[in-house]
């Protein structure tokens, strides 16, 4: 489920730099259970809306050259899962990237524009959470287990941009 969002922002052109600032609000609380869960679970699940903070920064040392680096708010709009039947597990999270941009001149003959490698990596810290489920009971089980989710995320991307003739 992807929710209805509305986002705005703002970018600062100081050559050699590009900062962009934007903030996105997220409507999760339209969110609706679909008819499988509809079936173990009443009500409504409760999520809220969110407002995501972004803001990147592009320096440009040398024409062909972008570093790139960036950073994201993203809270959960899933309430605390204790006491409750459901488990929708999802955390806050804090998102740090860089990366860089080498832009080649067209080669004659094959392409009709430049040339574009990138490379990144992304470090998401997720926030610790604790959900207390003592004398929780469901339909299909007998008791749930109070349990904590923690952890750290990784990704490394790249990427090769080309325009034919």
């Amino acid at each position: 489920y992807i929710p209805e969002e509305y986002s705005t922002g703002l970018a600062f052109d100081l050559d050699p730099f590009l900062i962009s600032l934007e903030v996105n609000k997220q409507l999760w609380s339209k969110y609706k259970f679909s008819d499988v869960d509809s079936m173990h679970y009443f009500g409504a699940p409760d999520f809220k809306d969110t407002y995501n903070y972004r803001i990147g920064i592009e320096y440009k040392p040398r024409s062909h050259l972008s570093l790139l680096t960036g950073y994201f708010h993203q809270p959960s709009p899933v309430p605390d899962q204790s006491g409750r039947v459901t488990n929708y597990i999802d955390m806050d999270k804090d998102c740090f990237s860089a990366g860089a941009e080498y832009t080649f001149d067209p080669i004659a003959g094959w392409t009709k524009g430049p040339l574009k490698v990138g490379g990144s990596i992304q470090y998401q810290m997720l926030k610790g959470l604790a959900v207390d489920k003592t004398g929780v009971t469901g339909y299909t089980w007998v008791d749930q287990e109070s349990y904590t989710v923690k952890g750290h995320a990784w990704t490394i991307g790249g990427s090769l941009s080309i325009l034919w003739k």
